[in-house]
Parts: structure tokens; sequence; C-alpha cells
């Protein structure tokens, strides 16, 4: 069985044995039959493990062009079945390979600012970034990113990171070029 660490995910842009590039069969091969394949008409589609998602084109070679899992977010309104739908889409475990989650904790989110705090202690290099349509990233030399959300709805997207008390991990995304 394959660990597949998160952290390194970030640093290396390598989920594990998986790369950008690589063709989706071979995916397959490292990780295992898929929970399911997306289809997003003819131009895109994706593996499904739990939430970890790899894209490809169809029609295109079918090489993995991203790799993302953006269901971080834990809506706590929904309860005790949110929670154990979140622990499954963030701990996902096969007969392939499973899941080590760096600092994510299952059944609680993750703010901003405790996730600079979290780096920080680490002494990882990071960007932080903000874009008109998705928000605050944190960005890592890899080109893998971190992406935000409010866990309540509001209309302060412009305000800086240290202002959002409400900003949460959304999704751990690479995507190519």
């Amino acid at each position: 069985m394959i660990t597949i660490s998160l952290r390194d995910f970030a640093l290396t842009g390598r989920f594990g044995p998986v790369g950008l590039g690589m063709h989706k069969d071979e995916v397959m091969a490292h990780l295992g039959k898929p929970d399911g394949i997306n289809r997003f008409g003819s131009a895109s589609a994706g593996l499904n493990y739990a939430w970890y998602e790899f894209f490809y084109a169809p029609k295109a070679g079918q090489t993995i062009t991203g790799i993302q899992n953006d269901h971080l977010l834990l809506r706590r309104h929904h309860g005790r079945r949110m929670i154990k739908w979140q622990e499954e889409a963030v701990c996902f475990e096969n007969d392939h390979f499973l899941i080590e989650t760096w600092f994510l904790k299952p059944g609680r989110d993750i703010t901003y600012a405790q996730v600079i705090a979290h780096l920080q202690r680490e002494g990882i290099s990071f960007e932080e970034k903000f874009d008109q349509y998705s928000g605050w990233k944190i960005c890592f030399a890899s080109g893998v990113y971190l992406d935000f959300s409010y866990a309540f709805d509001t209309d302060r997207e412009e305000d800086p990171p240290s202002e959002k008390p409400f900003l949460v991990l959304n999704g751990m995304r690479l995507f190519g070029s």
C-alpha cells in the first residue's frame, strides 16, 4: 500500500507516484480503480477517489491535467453526517493507497490564519495571492495552491486575510498550463 502525503503533494506537485502529464491508465495502475469517473462534456473528465479528483481530456491523449480535492470545508450546520462525509473526503483509503493528511483535521474547519501559522512553524515557503474570481490563495513553488471560502455568507471578499475570521480551507489544487 502506498502512503500519499498531502505535505509532499503541496511541496512537489506529485500525488505520491502520480503527476501531471501521466496517462489516466497509469494513474489507475498506481491508485486502483476509481470510485467514479465524471464526464464534464466532451472536453474534460475526471477520475474520482472520494473527492481526490484527477482531470484529463478524453479526446486529447487522456493525460492528467489537474489534481484537486475541493471538499475540505466542513459545513457545520449539517451536523454529524457532514463530519463523517468530510472525514471520508479527506482521509480516503482503498486497497492501493491511503492519505496522510498533514495538518488537515477531519471534523473541523481550518482557518486561513491557522494554515499560515502551521506553514510558518514548519518553515515552508509560500506566497499569498488574491484573485478576483477565486479569492485568497496560498501558493507553493510546486504550483499547488490552497484556496479558501467563507464558512458563512459575507460580502467582504476584498478584505485582507487577517480580517477574514470566517475564511476556511476549501481546496488543494494543481493544474497544468
